[in-house]
Formats: structure tokens, sequence, C-alpha cells
């Protein structure tokens, strides 16, 4: 594969998704995403459970869901990347944990998905004699394809399909409720009495319609697309539980009020029986074939959009095949989303969707949970990388409210449903250790930093702690550095272009304000560039909501004011994370300080060539402690510059009194400092001799 091949490749692979959904566009995601079987179908199944309680259930579903709805709404805005809830996980819990979610998450989505396109096809029958089967392979090749266009695209098509739904069921309640006026009488002697089958009766039939809510949390999939997302995500979540509540509420209450219990109770069309009550304001049969069609194809849209981002996630942490990482100009995760196409094609034509997809439904409350205990986790565990711009109400009692409801919906959905969730957990615990772990970047996870906490360790302990394991931001050196983006320039060009050309590069990568960000870099690299071994400059910048360290390498000619250099390495963090920014930039110091470094820089023909040439020079770090006593302790008192290091190695940062300091020739050292030395392979033992070392 030629250099330029590469290069192609490796900006596929770094290129972020462009953030371009707003306020309007999560609401019709989550509706979208909520209605289908839970309106047109659900009902008359649900009223064998609940009888007379039918409306209440729907009301305490949706005061279920709220725990779920805050949890992952803060998570959103602290973490917001494409897989969302694989990352929640992955990031509070773990790589397993991560990788059961994102593979059962993703499972559960593609369930729906074939199930709302077959259900599409079904309706269809109702009108014009089609065939199940190719109705829905065809929609779900129509919507792959609408997918590939574009997320805006497919947001256009997802507000259309909403705003014909709730056109068509705003005329249902009005013209339900205008037939139940004119008959008050039937009200009280339909909702007598209120519990039928007492309060366990009521729980089931709330376990049941609780799935007409969960499509809600689908939109933390793609949070990465969304503009604002701690203002948008929480804002349209709450404004589709409104609505689709007023929704459920209303059209059931119409349904119990004109249909008989029998009648009602196993009808697998309520809303069609119901409308054949209307006579003051009659609604065709037609109309509501019209709707159910929108509910169904707006699920499917949603379910693949979605869907399509767990791929994207896994392949981004070097999990699944890489290719399913690649972005294409408009941000869209091409390879990924065929994926999910092909796998709807293949559901449909080979299982009975409906029947699995109910049990798969049930793996989204075990979801539910873990993003109620990944809130509280990150909470716990202070973590000073964890800054979320929304944060959950009434919190821990919201989380805590939600793990008992959760745990007892997944207890009262049956034993069916628990079978299957053990299934994924099992098949997901088999995927990680038999396929993926050894190429797992090994991460420390925020509840490790709890169990420190619990375990009653100091707060300086903690903190040192902290220092040395990166839990949240992924910041291990060779992480960044496999992560980089890297780009060559054709011809010599000025500081202001390659920074530029920089910020663009960054910005595709992560999204975000490219003026921003193109600003905040010239300053910042150019204030602290300085020049390091083959003429290659080194700096820091510091941007805001910066999730994890990033990494830019450009290799050229770059004419910086009177000085020449060939090649620029920016290091980027957020801004209130410097102290992790120079642990990073010390390391990458020391490896640039390597003997061998030069002439890797210059050989290197392909990116994962000059990656390689960070990653093999043998640089490692440890840590030392000033005592009063012992081989540190003429430490004691001295100035940093005249410390005596061996050939190969430096003082990358000082730790005192629980704040990282970036040492100078003039500071002083202090009886209790712990000093993180940074060396090559070679300087290793001179150091191991002189004092006594623990490697980081």
């Amino acid at each position: 594969m030629s250099s330029q091949e590469n290069q192609e490749k490796e900006k596929k692979s770094n290129r972020g998704m462009e953030r371009s959904l707003g306020t309007a566009s999560v609401f019709a995601i989550c509706t979208g995403a909520m209605f289908s079987s839970g309106f047109f179908l659900l009902p008359g199944l649900a009223a064998e459970e609940a009888g007379t309680s039918l409306p209440l259930a729907y009301l305490c579903a949706s005061l279920l869901i709220l725990p779920a709805i805050f949890s992952m709404s803060e998570l959103s805005s602290a973490i917001p990347r494409a897989g969302g809830p694989y990352l929640f996980l992955k990031r509070s819990m773990g790589t397993l944990m991560g990788v059961i979610g994102a593979f059962g998450k993703y499972l559960q989505l593609l369930l729906k998905g074939a199930f709302a396109f077959v259900g599409v096809g079904a309706y269809l029958s109702l009108v014009a004699d089609v065939s199940i089967q190719p109705v829905a392979i065809a929609l779900i090749a129509g919507f792959t394809f609408l997918n590939l266009l574009g997320v805006q695209q497919t947001a256009t098509t997802e507000k259309l399909l909403v705003a014909i739904l709730l056109l068509v069921l705003a005329y249902f309640i009005a013209a339900g409720l205008t037939e139940v006026v004119e008959e008050p009488t039937n009200i009280k002697d339909r909702f007598q009495p209120l519990l039928p089958f007492g309060v366990e009766g009521l729980f089931s039939a709330v376990a049941l319609v609780f799935v007409s809510y969960a499509g809600i949390g689908q939109i933390a999939s793609i949070s990465e697309e969304i503009k604002e997302p701690s203002h948008a995500i929480p804002k349209g979540m709450l404004l589709a539980l409104g609505v689709s509540t007023i929704l459920y509420l209303s059209g059931t209450f119409i349904m119990f009020t004109l249909i008989s219990t029998d009648n009602l109770q196993g009808d697998q069309a309520p809303v069609a029986t119901a409308a054949a009550q209307f006579t003051a304001l009659p609604l065709p049969v037609m109309v509501i074939v019209v709707a159910a069609l929108a509910a169904f194809a707006s699920t499917g849209n949603a379910a693949i959009l979605s869907a399509a981002r767990y791929p994207l996630a896994l392949a981004r942490d070097r999990l699944v095949w890489s290719r399913l990482g690649e972005v294409d100009k408009k941000g869209v995760p091409k390879v990924s989303v065929i994926l999910t196409g092909v796998l709807l094609v293949l559901l449909v034509l080979a299982f009975d969707v409906k029947g699995i997809a109910k049990l798969a439904s049930a793996f989204l409350l075990f979801v539910f949970l873990g993003m109620c205990l990944a809130v509280a986790i990150f909470r716990e565990s202070r973590l000073k990388e964890y800054k979320p711009g929304y944060r959950s109400p009434l919190y821990p009692w919201m989380q805590i409210a939600g793990v008992v409801t959760y745990i007892a919906l997944i207890i009262l959905s049956g034993l069916e449903a628990v079978g299957f969730i053990l299934a994924i957990c099992t098949a997901g615990s088999l995927w990680y250790f038999f396929g993926i772990r050894e190429e797992e970047q090994h991460q420390s996870a925020a509840i490790f930093r709890l169990f420190g906490r619990l375990a009653n360790r100091s707060q300086a302990t903690s903190e040192a702690s902290h220092m040395q394991l990166p839990m949240l931001s992924d910041a291990h050196f060779s992480d960044v550095v496999k992560r980089a983006i890297v780009f060559d320039l054709e011809k010599e060009k000025e500081y202001e272009e390659v920074i530029q050309h920089a910020a663009d590069a960054l910005t595709d990568h992560l999204g975000g304000d490219r003026a921003e960000h193109a600003e905040r870099m010239k300053e910042d690299v150019r204030h602290w560039m300085s020049p390091s071994r083959a003429h290659v400059a080194v700096a820091p910048a510091l941007l805001h909501g910066i999730e994890q360290p990033e990494m830019i390498v450009i290799r050229g000619e770059i004419h910086v004011d009177d000085n020449e250099y060939k090649g620029l390495i920016v290091l980027v963090d957020d801004e209130q994370s410097s102290d992790r920014l120079m642990g990073l930039l010390s390391r990458l110091n020391a490896v640039i300080r390597h003997n061998d470094f030069p002439e890797a820089w210059k050989k290197a023909e392909a990116p994962e060539e000059l990656k390689s040439a960070f990653l093999e020079q043998g640089v490692r770090a440890m840590t030392i402690s000033v005592d009063g006593s012992g081989p540190t302790a003429s430490l004691d008192g001295c100035k940093v510059q005249n410390v005596e290091l061996p050939e190969g190695s430096l003082m990358a940062l000082i730790y005192r009194q629980g704040k990282l300091l970036v040492p100078h020739k003039d500071m002083t050292l202090q009886k209790g400092d712990k000093i993180t030395l940074v060396a090559d392979c070679d300087a290793v033992p001179q150091l191991t001799e002189r004092f006594s070392l623990e490697e980081d």
C-alpha cells in the first residue's frame, strides 16, 4: 500500500462526526423511536395484564424511565461520543462491561429495526396485496441509503415521519375525546374497579409497556453529532417523553372507553378498532395505516442511525475491524451503516424477529441499570476529568430509584427475558476474553478509583494514584500515539497555515468550533513551542471541552518567524487537564530525545510507521520519593539543576502536597516530594542502581 493510500486511510479513521443536530432533531429521533408497537399493538396485549388500569400503567412507565433519561443526559454531556452507552459502561466499569453493553445494544437495535420494517410490511398488507418480506427488505435498503447520505438527511426524514405521525395521532385524540364526551356515563362504568388485577397486575403491565418508552435512550448513541449536547439532549428527551406520555395516556383512555374489555384484550389493532367507533369526526382506516407506517418507518430509521454507531465506537478502540471506524467527509461511518443494513436484511430473512425483539427489549433494562450505576461511579470516584455539562437532579436518589426499579422490572419481565440478558452477557464475555482482550488498549476504569476511596485511602494516596491512573481520559501515552492525527506537508508552509490545517483536522476528528480551535491553537502553540532533536518543534495546546488528550503530528518544512522546522508535534488537551498534559508532554520529549528517533522520523513512509517511531524507543516512567533517609535523602534541599541524572533520563513531574509541579532548574526539592522520572532503556539500570524505583 502506498504512502498516500495509508495517509488517506488514516485520515478517514481519525475523522470525527459533524455536530449538526439540534433540539428539534433530538426530539424527532426520540419520539420516532418510541412509537410503533407501543401505540398500535401493545395496548391490546397490555390490557390483558392491566385491565382498567391500562392508562395508569403507561403513566407509571413514563415516570420510571426518568432515572435513565437523567443519567444518560449527564453521561452524554460528559462523554459526547458515538456509541455513548458503550463508552459510559467501559469508562466507568471497564472494557468487559462496555463490550457486553455494545454487543447487547447493537443486537437489540438490529432486532427492533427489523421488527419495525416487518411491521411496515404487515400494515401495508392490510390495504394492498403485498408480501411482507420483500417490502421490509426494500425499506431497509432505502433507509440504509438514506443514512449513507448524511445525518442531516436522516434527521430531516425522521422529522417528516414524526410530523405525519403526530398530526394523525392528534386528530385521533381529538376525535376520540369528542366521542367520549358525548357519552360521559361510560367513563365511570368503564374504569371500575381501577385495579382489577391488584397491584401485582399493574406492575406486570408496567413491565410490559415500559418498552414503549425505552427507545428514547437511543439518542445517546449519536451524541457526537449533536450541537450543545448538554442542552439539546435533556431538553429534547424530556420534551419527547412529555408528548409521548400525553399521547399514550389519551390514546389508551380512548381505547378503553370506546372498546369493550373483552374486545380490547388481545386486540392487535386497537387504534383501528377504536377509530371505527368515531361518528362525529370519522377517521378512515387508510389514515390509521399511514400513521402506523410512519411510526414503524421512523422507528426503523432511528434504529439504523443509532445502531451503526456501535461498530464505529468499537473500531475506534481497535476492538473490531478498523474499516468500521472510517468516517467520510460528511461525517458518515459508511462501512458501519452498510454492515447494519446487511444484518437487518439477514434478520428479516432468517428469523421471527417479532418474538426475539420482545426479549431483546428486556436488555434495555440492563443498559438503563448500567447508566444509573455509571453516574454513581463517576460522581463518587471524583475524577477531575469527569465534567458533565448537565447534571442529573436529585442525585443520588434518582439513580438509586433507577437501580431498584430496573432490577424489579427485569425480574417482572419473566424468566425468558432474564435468560436472554444472561445469554447476552455470556456471549459478550466470551467475545471479550477469547476475541478482543489482547487488542484492548489497557485503561483503568473509574470504578477502581472508587474502590480506592471505599478502602479509606488517604487523600494524598488517592491523588497520587490518580496521577498515575488516567481512568477516564485514555491518557496512556501509547493510546494517544495510536489515535494521533498524522499528515505530511507537500511544500514549505507558514506557521498560520499549518496551524489552521491542524485545527481543521482536529475539528473533523472531534467536532466543535473550527474557528475557536484554530485561534486557541495558534496562540498556545506559538507561545509554548520549543525545538527538539531532528529540528522538530513540540508544543501543547489547551482547548475547551476536549474529552481526552490528542496528538497531531505534522512533517514538512514549517516557517515560524525566523526559524525553520522539519516538523511539528502538538499535544492537545482540555484546559482543565493541564497536569495530565504536562505528564504526556514530558513523556513525548523523552521519546524524541532518544538517539534513534531522528532517523526513524525521517525514514517513516506511512502514518503507522511514524507512530511506531514514538512507541519503539523503550522509554519508561518511574517514581521516586524524597525521604529523610535512604538513597533519596540527598535530594532534600537540592535544586533541580544540581540533580545528576544519567544520559537519556529527565525529571518530568513533581508531586507535592496534592499538586503537580513542572520542574525548573531553580526549584528546590523537598522531603515528601514524589518525582516522576522518564528514561530510555539504557538509563534504567543506572537509575535503578542509584534509587529505589517503581515503574509506573
